[in-house]
């Protein structure tokens, strides 16, 4: 382990997920800054971050009596590693990605995998759910056999008849709003 390894945090704080299955769930959330997709509807800001090492992000993540942790982002597996997982051993961990680098070699140390592409082109092709950003694209091209959850969300104040209309007529599919746009909370 490199003691004075350094991660790029955008910010480290305690809400309830706003979005998903796991809507309404209390959660620290950890989020990375950097992503290598640059969308247009992304909430973080990537030229805002600290470096810190994981004794910090402990440090921080301790404040909370919650013992649910999220690896988000920008884009969490660019960062993420075993180093930090096994540190976070003890938390029920969940990790939302887009899905363009595998997290293949540390789905052991995850309890909940959310991909969330960005296109019909992605690595991570198993997890918990995948969770796509609606905006009218064909959603045969998107490989979705290795979730369990198919969850379809759209673009906040711009296509929620559209995604709606094609929940009601796809029926595998579940409807995930941004409830924490809708409440004004983080």
């Amino acid at each position: 382990m490199k003691r004075n390894k350094k991660y790029r945090i955008n910010e480290i704080f305690y809400s309830v997920q706003g979005e998903g299955r796991n809507t309404g769930r209390p959660f620290i959330f950890v989020r990375f800054s950097g992503c290598n997709r640059k969308c247009r509807w992304c909430d973080t800001e990537h030229g805002r971050f600290s470096e810190m090492t994981l004794d910090e992000i402990e440090k921080e993540v301790a404040r909370y009596k919650c013992r649910s942790l999220l690896f988000t982002g920008g884009e969490p597996a660019l960062q993420l590693d075993e180093e930090i997982l096994n540190r976070f051993r003890r938390y029920y961990v969940a990790v939302e990605t887009n899905g363009t680098k595998s997290l293949a070699p540390l789905e052991d140390l995850i309890n909940w995998i959310t991909v969330s592409p960005k296109s019909a082109s992605f690595r991570q092709k198993k997890g918990s759910e995948i969770k796509i950003v609606y905006e009218g694209q064909d959603l045969t091209k998107y490989d979705t056999a290795g979730f369990r959850h198919k969850m379809l969300q759209p673009v906040f104040g711009e296509t929620e008849k559209q995604t709606i209309d094609y929940v009601m007529e796809h029926t595998t599919w579940r409807l995930s709003v941004q409830t924490h746009k809708y409440l004004k909370i983080s």
